[in-house]
């Protein structure tokens, strides 16, 4: 079981990187997507896709991209979403990821 204090400290370094990703445009958000997820997944961010972007409180927590499928980018990595809903980590934003 994972203790608060790793908890908070995963949060620290990814919101971080998100907040890095947070501040680009949707034009460039998307071109890093593409290369961060090697080009796979690509007819959701080539095509004429949503992009919302949501802040709570006043913090960054989430940006989505949805074309039937999607991307949900947050402080713990980018998971991708069927539009049934089923979701899967595809990054995890750790001490080791370089943006």
């Amino acid at each position: 079981m994972l203790h608060l204090k790793d908890i908070e400290e995963k949060y620290k370094i990814g919101q971080k990187i998100f907040e890095q990703l947070f501040k680009l445009s949707d034009a460039e958000l998307k071109t890093k997507l593409l290369d961060l997820l090697n080009g796979e997944d690509n007819d959701i961010l080539t095509n004429n896709c949503t992009c919302k972007r949501i802040i709570e409180n006043e913090v960054p927590s989430e940006i989505n991209f949805w074309f039937y499928d999607g991307i949900k980018v947050n402080w713990s990595g980018v998971t991708m979403v069927s539009e049934h809903g089923q979701e899967s980590k595809v990054i995890k934003f750790n001490k080791n990821f370089k943006l």
